[in-house]
């Protein structure tokens, strides 16, 4: 998510008619989207204009009052309440979640390629680019705006010159052509799927468990595994082990039995094209976890998190490979390699080829142009020790060992897991509060009575307590705590 703390956000509707007509679901749907805590959300309906003018009124508005991001929600899309949570976990300028037509077959509103038809070829899950989206489940850093020429949305466009535009031109196409063009990539998170629902029916359209993006088959094998662990049944002894490898681009070390790719690269042929940072896959449902050379790809304040996801999809007893380059290997080559002349005997010339490995090592692709790709460049460098203090922040480890491969050039981090950390329920503490006596609320939500064990005493029910100040003095008399009673005094001099 952006680096804003406390971002504006932006929710327009475009409404085609003048009434701004919705259903009770599209209603309820729109007010449960969540936000980060301390955020504030500007709500902007446009009814009655072409939709084109509808949103570069919304973008002009979100522009003017200086909003971080804007969320385009359809009239007829019922999305789910992370959407904007989801979306923006990204920090990509654009993203889009999946809706469907409204027809039989359902195809997705998403594009790859001109006049190519519907991009079908995905799982949901994966997070990947794209060319053409709807525009109903979109989500745009408000500074594209700003740094594109207006207007940002039209439908007085063709596809080649001579051509004549087109009633079905829209407005959607025309924005993405604009972005792509000013350098911006297009995204799609398929785990944000939103019905599109045909208000004349109130039927609502979308990913159906017959379809071959929706991973039926996976979710009925981690159904019938969770149901039986909790039945206490034995593990089925031929079932199929399956490892993951994140981040393995093209190579994947031997393993026995299925290994599963995720990897953000388009050309890794990986089966899961996703964020690494967030895998779509359910808890403790691989046997194997591996990570080579991913992890120095990401800052330091990132890694604790990384690791913790990783290990989130390892079943407890699994086994864990974390592959990173030794920073310190490549800082003792470099400082051999700079040292003046006279120092040099103790060690000799350093290899060129080893010269360039460690520099490698410290900045990751050594080209301009790889210093500009994220899956090249190097955000931190890790020694022995950098990775010991790292699993120190980790729970449910406690097993593993730090191995030198490669004659030096590489630090392999090797464990067990032992258990997956889960969050305190607080409803529990609340529990125990209620029978200490506490809280001041019972959990059906009625106010407890003040504990008649520490009554005070001088106190009646209904009275209004008066502070005991004995020794006020107002006007040569004392005022009781017992209310009117006044008795006579002596002044007392300045000196005592």
């Amino acid at each position: 998510m952006s680096k804003n703390i406390a971002p504006l956000v932006c929710i327009g509707v475009p409404f085609s008619d003048h009434m701004g007509t919705i259903s009770s679901a599209w209603a309820d749907a729109r007010a449960d989207i969540t936000l980060p805590l301390g955020a504030s959300m500007m709500r902007l309906n446009v009814m009655g204009q072409k939709v084109d003018d509808a949103r570069n009124e919304i973008g002009k508005a979100a522009v003017d009052a200086n909003c971080d991001w804007l969320l385009f929600v359809g009239s007829d899309n019922i999305v789910p309440p992370n959407i904007f949570m989801q979306l923006a976990s990204h920090d990509v300028d654009i993203v889009n979640g999946v809706y469907w037509t409204k027809s039989y077959p359902k195809t997705p509103y998403l594009w790859r390629g001109v006049q190519r038809g519907p991009y079908m070829d995905w799982k949901i899950g994966e997070f990947f680019q794209i060319d053409m989206a709807g525009m109903d489940a979109t989500l745009i850093k408000v500074d594209v705006l700003r740094k594109m020429e207006y207007p940002w949305w039209d439908t007085n466009w063709t596809w080649d010159e001579g051509d004549a535009p087109s009633h079905l031109a829209t407005e959607d196409f025309y924005f993405y052509t604009k972005a792509m063009k000013a350098g911006y990539k297009i995204w799609c998170d398929s785990t944000i799927q939103v019905g599109h629902q045909d208000r004349k029916t109130g039927v609502v359209y979308g990913l159906t468990s017959d379809m071959p993006q929706a991973r039926t088959e996976d979710r009925e094998r981690w159904k019938g595994e969770v149901e039986a662990a909790e039945a206490g049944e034995p593990e089925d002894p031929d079932r199929e082990r399956r490892c993951a490898d994140i981040g393995g681009g093209n190579f994947s070390e031997h393993f026995d039995g299925k290994i599963v790719v995720f990897d953000q690269s388009e050309i890794s042929n990986a089966d899961f094209r996703c964020d690494v940072r967030k895998l779509p896959e359910p808890d403790e449902s691989y046997d194997e976890i591996r990570a080579m050379h991913v992890l120095e790809h990401f800052r330091s304040y990132e890694a604790p998190g990384l690791l913790a996801e990783w290990l989130r999809i390892l079943r407890p007893g699994g086994q864990f490979t974390f592959a990173v380059p030794n920073f310190e290997w490549a800082i003792q080559r470099l400082c051999e390699h700079n040292v003046p002349d006279f120092c040099k005997d103790f060690s000799g010339e350093v290899p060129l080829e080893q010269v360039w490995h460690a520099w490698s090592i410290v900045y990751g692709g050594l080209q301009p142009e790889h210093q500009k790709n994220p899956f090249m460049a190097h955000g931190n460098g890790y020694t022995p020790r950098v990775l010991k203090n790292l699993m120190n922040q980790i729970e449910g480890v406690s097993d593993y060992e730090i191995i030198e491969a490669k004659d030096g050039l590489e630090l392999r981090l090797v464990g067990t897991k032992e258990f997956t950390p889960q969050p305190q329920v607080l409803l529990e503490w609340w529990n125990e509060a209620v029978e200490v006596g506490t809280t001041t609320m019972s959990l059906n939500g009625q106010v407890q009575p003040p504990d008649p064990k520490e009554p005070e005493d001088h106190v009646m029910d209904g009275q209004v307590v008066v502070p005991d100040v004995s020794k006020s003095i107002s006007g040569g008399e004392i005022q009781t705590a017992g209310g009117d009673e006044k008795e006579d005094v002596v002044e007392e001099s300045a000196a005592e």
